[in-house]
């Protein structure tokens, strides 16, 4: 435990004669004068103390944003109960009730595809103080430029399962799957989940996200003893655990339903990566080729646009802008539209009748370079 300061005496405070804690407490041992206790643990002690270190961190090195706090903090960290495999199965430490046949209820620690180990329990593991300073004088900024999969105008979300009608099997630990492509390849800092699922007893439930990689965390364990009648509306989740992987690929979230009695349904969930782009490998993609205009009516902002495919074998995704100038994006910002070609269509869109924009198309390959871009010019009638 935490050793600090307590109220003089032994007849006050934490630390006191006849009071129930251990022996260092009771000033039996070690603290004659009851000065000191060692009650000092939980978020009490976790908050102040890696305050504390982050401070010394700035010290250190005045230039450090957040995100480089937090990458400094997750690379020094010390591995807690390290002598655990990461493959050891976590027993509910209340109630064995609480498993579920062929189902682990947590994992200890798991050690993602980028060699980061992370906990439900321990975070990144236990701060090092020495390591994060030493770290932080000598620290490069390797981040790259900070990027959402989020949309540059109106800050949707880019990856949305829809509305889907996945029934969760009850007490079964296959439970319901789900996965979405994602089109993006960041280095990952952390990764939201927003979910949709009805089910009139959401403690049953236990919810995973596996990368593409095949990491998986768990967001929430079943039999969680978080009882309510309803599972919230769009519930919010936030993980670390895939820390510095790549966001490229099939993205899998899973939905258990640990005790009988009670049936749902997985209806929708969305996916937010949060991140830093690549350096690039130097080469940019091949520029796509013919963009073409549908018909434009008078009454209608919403352009539909065609093109040829890059000739470049590593594109994972073109996007669209829209600008009052060639490559311009005061209308609409860079956009992913996926992978197709054809049938694009944009809505939503604030023109003004007789003026002239400009569409514009790109390709960006798996290492985040992008090629040179093609436009097309209309005239809103």
């Amino acid at each position: 435990a935490m050793i600090t300061t307590d109220i003089s005496g032994c007849s006050h405070g934490f630390s006191r004669l006849y009071f129930y804690f251990n022996d260092f407490n009771r000033g039996i041992t070690d603290n004659k004068y009851c000065n000191y206790t060692s009650y000092m643990n939980g978020t009490s002690s976790a908050a102040p103390v890696t305050s504390g270190v982050v401070a010394l961190m700035l010290e250190a090195n005045p230039n450090l944003t957040w995100r480089d706090v937090k990458h400094i903090l997750a690379m020094t960290a010390d591995q807690v109960d390290s002598n655990l495999p990461s493959t050891d199965i976590l027993t509910h430490p209340l109630d064995s009730s609480y498993e579920l046949s062929g189902h682990d209820y947590d994992v200890k620690w798991i050690e993602n595809s980028a060699g980061i180990a992370f906990s439900n329990w321990y975070g990144f593991g236990r701060v090092n103080a020495l390591k994060a300073v030493l770290l932080a004088k000598s620290y490069n900024f390797p981040l790259g430029t900070y990027a959402q999969t989020l949309a540059p105008i109106g800050g949707a979300w880019y990856y949305d399962s829809g509305t889907i009608s996945q029934a969760i099997p009850d007490v079964s630990s296959l439970g319901t799957s789900s996965a979405i492509s994602v089109k993006h390849n960041y280095f990952i800092e952390s990764v939201q989940v927003q979910v949709s699922i009805t089910h009139s007893n959401p403690s049953d439930l236990g919810i995973s996200l596996t990368s593409p990689s095949g990491s998986e965390s768990k967001l929430i364990m079943i039999n969680n003893g978080v009882f309510a009648t309803s599972f919230p509306a769009n519930k919010m989740f936030l993980t670390n655990a895939f820390y510095n992987e790549t966001s490229y690929g099939n993205w899998k979230i899973k939905v258990v339903d640990g005790k009988s009695g009670t049936t749902g349904t997985l209806t929708r969930w969305k996916l937010l990566i949060n991140g830093h782009t690549f350096t690039g490998d130097g080469t940019n993609p091949s520029a796509v080729s013919h963009l073409g205009l549908g018909a434009v009516v008078s009454s209608s902002t919403s352009p539909a646009a065609s093109f040829n495919a890059s000739t470049s074998s590593d594109i994972a995704r073109y996007e669209a802008s829209i600008g009052s100038t060639s490559a311009g994006t005061n209308i609409m910002g860079w956009t992913s539209v996926g992978t197709s070609t054809s049938a694009i269509t944009f809505s939503g869109l604030t023109l003004t009748h007789g003026s002239n924009y400009y569409l514009n198309i790109r390709a960006v390959d798996q290492q985040e370079n992008v090629s040179t871009t093609q436009s097309a010019m209309w005239t809103l009638p």
